[in-house]
């Protein structure tokens, strides 16, 4: 197994002030805050070769605009995405489980979020203060299944798109 963590992140030819960052096929899992205070980030790509991603790996990444989890990836840590207050568009992946407590916690301009596949847990806090929320994406036929796993004041967010999309 081959994690990328912060104190081996230069090793992969990376630097902390990088706007675009392409994690190489070798790693398998993304350690703790890996990409903490990372604040030129803008951008990410994430191979399938990851499957875990621990907490608060994108903590204060600031100018991160978007990213796609892929579906390769079967767990995303705590506060993973806390404070990224750029972040507009995430797509959380098929292999997905669990959207930890505080994941997206003060993300204040996140306004779309698609959930591929398998999300069966939403955690405490995990949309909390997101307060430029417009769509939850979920799979047709799951829109009242995510209704138990999301607050009430989310429930008008939640939007079933076609299968194979």
């Amino acid at each position: 197994m081959s994690e990328l963590t912060r104190d081996n992140f230069h090793k992969f030819g990376n630097s902390r002030d990088d706007a675009h960052i392409i994690i190489p096929s070798v790693i398998t899992s993304i350690g703790k805050r890996a990409f903490y205070n990372c604040m030129n980030l803008e951008k990410i790509t994430i191979p399938d070769t990851v499957k875990s991603i621990g907490n608060e790996v994108f903590f204060n990444c600031y100018s991160l605009e978007s990213i796609v989890i892929p579906d390769s990836v079967t767990s995303m840590g705590y506060w993973m995405f806390y404070c990224c207050k750029n972040l507009k568009n995430v797509i959380i992946g098929r292999s997905v489980t669990k959207v930890a407590p505080y994941t997206f916690h003060t993300c204040k301009s996140l306004e779309n979020v698609t959930i591929l596949g398998s999300v069966t847990e939403i955690g405490e806090a995990a949309f909390g203060e997101c307060t430029s929320l417009k769509t939850i994406k979920v799979p047709a036929n799951r829109g009242d299944y995510f209704k138990t796993l999301l607050p009430e004041d989310l429930h008008d967010l939640i939007v079933e798109f076609p299968d194979g999309q």
